[in-house]
């Protein structure tokens, strides 16, 4: 930046905080300021909606954030009227499988400007992370891990299979070294495997995500774990003893189903339950716990369920292949309904989560058979809402929330000056409908504009 400009920079910043008693501001100045005036403003912190907001922008940046008539601006600012209109932080999905150029678009056309990927191959992860932050693809901001590290014999045929504690510890490394931003564990590793692992991303400066089933999540929290991944912890030592080998028996043996015969069999006011949310709050783990997703897998063979999930904006090249898919397509009357039964379970253990002051993170696990990108993350907020977590709330679950788990909340979560200029546009008001975010008017990452007719027109 050349001296001259930093000057003007300066008197940017000394004319936003020279704040006279009334709070005003007498003029802004600068050059390539953007205005965004009159929206309602949830902000993303919890506070209220602000009516008749300012937020201005410039370079990528908010410089300022106040009321209408609180600034002057100089006359080659561009300013932009969003009366009737409400704006936010861009969301962030913390649990979105970069996969293609498409799921990319799709992501940033529902107002979400920053995803945590939590699996890919390295180099697909850190190609994509590269690309999205170079603008040769349109997408989120992403930050990434690489292959899934599980036991033998490996859940997925491209996870990283390791046996021993220096096989993991190797594996972490090599990650390291190829630049994953975070490790993912995986649901086989056994809990001296998973406390390697933790250990050795943590000694490279790496959080870990896990999706564990081998490992509860009590264990991992005291292990170190940042993350744990999907609201169906799965673990038998999680239900009361007296059931714990039914429920192993009959995953082993009868093909029941872990997520529906877990919480047919769990107390969630029992002592184990009380102590894995107690080490998830008191150790700082961060949940996401895909409400989407588990709907998905338990519902997707209901016709009830086809008809009430929205599928207007799943690309066409997917979604032949996608009716009718899902694993529970293909569960007998039996299964379904024994899942509808369990499904209140899962929203109670969400909530209880959250009031018990564990951080709970927005994340959705697209793209899947009924998980589509974009589409997904606001299921997403109506299922968190439908827990029975307010809306405000949930808006910034969905926003500060994943910006705190991501280390990011500095530059990024909520609408406030000296952040990035990440942001959303609504046609409506979120705090009326929480399904409302669905209507993106336009997206804003790192200053630039989008539009999402725009964006989802490249997916068909």
């Amino acid at each position: 930046m050349s001296y001259a400009a930093t000057l003007r920079l300066v008197a940017v910043v000394l004319a936003v905080t020279a704040v006279s008693s009334s709070a005003r501001v007498e003029l802004l100045v600068g050059d390539e300021l953007v205005i965004l005036e009159g929206a309602t403003l949830i902000d993303g912190s919890g506070a209220e909606a602000r009516p008749r907001s300012v937020v201005v922008a410039r370079g990528g940046r908010i410089v300022a954030v106040g009321t209408v008539g609180d600034f002057r601006y100089p006359s080659d600012a561009t300013v932009l009227d969003l009366s009737g209109q409400w704006l936010l932080p861009g969301f962030v999905d913390v649990h979105a499988h970069a996969r293609a150029a498409w799921v990319l678009e799709g992501l940033l056309a529902a107002g979400i400007t920053t995803i945590r990927n939590p699996s890919s191959s390295v180099a697909g992860g850190v190609d994509f992370r590269e690309a999205a932050a170079s603008g040769a693809v349109r997408g989120p901001r992403v930050f990434t891990a690489g292959r899934v590290i599980d036991a033998p014999p490996g859940y997925w045929p491209d996870a990283a299979v390791v046996a021993t504690e220096e096989e993991i510890r190797a594996e972490v490394r090599r990650q390291a070294n190829a630049g994953v931003d975070i490790i993912k564990l995986y649901v086989r590793l056994p809990p001296e495997l998973v406390r390697a692992g933790i250990d050795e991303a943590h000694a490279q400066g790496l959080p870990v995500i896990g999706d564990l089933a081998a490992t509860s999540w009590t264990e991992a929290a005291r292990f170190g774990i940042d993350f744990v991944t999907h609201g169906v912890p799965r673990h038998s030592s999680l239900l009361p003893a007296g059931v714990r080998a039914t429920y192993e028996r009959d995953v082993r043996t009868r093909r029941a189903h872990p997520f529906y015969r877990w919480f047919e069999l769990v107390d969630l006011a029992g002592p184990e339950i009380d102590s894995m949310i107690e080490a998830l709050a008191t150790h700082g783990v961060a949940v996401d716990p895909t409400l989407v997703a588990i709907e998905a897998v338990l519902r997707s063979g209901d016709p009830a369920y086809q008809v009430l999930v929205d599928r207007e904006s799943v690309p066409h090249r997917v979604l032949s292949d996608w009716r009718g898919a899902g694993l529970s397509s293909r569960w007998p009357a039996d299964y379904l309904r024994r899942a509808a039964d369990a499904w209140p379970e899962v929203l109670t253990l969400a909530r209880l989560l959250h009031e018990r002051g564990v951080l709970l993170l927005a994340g959705t696990d697209t793209p899947l058979p009924w998980v589509v990108p974009g589409v997904s993350f606001h299921r997403e907020l109506e299922l968190l809402e439908a827990a029975g977590i307010s809306r405000l709330d949930v808006l910034s679950i969905a926003t500060r929330n994943g910006a705190l788990a991501l280390g990011i909340v500095h530059e990024a979560g909520t609408v406030t000056a000296g952040k990035r200029a990440d942001l959303v546009v609504l046609r409506a008001d979120p705090l009326r409908d929480i399904r409302n975010t669905r209507h993106v008017a336009w997206v804003m990452k790192g200053g630039i504009r989008y539009d999402p007719t725009e964006l989802r027109a490249a997916e068909q």
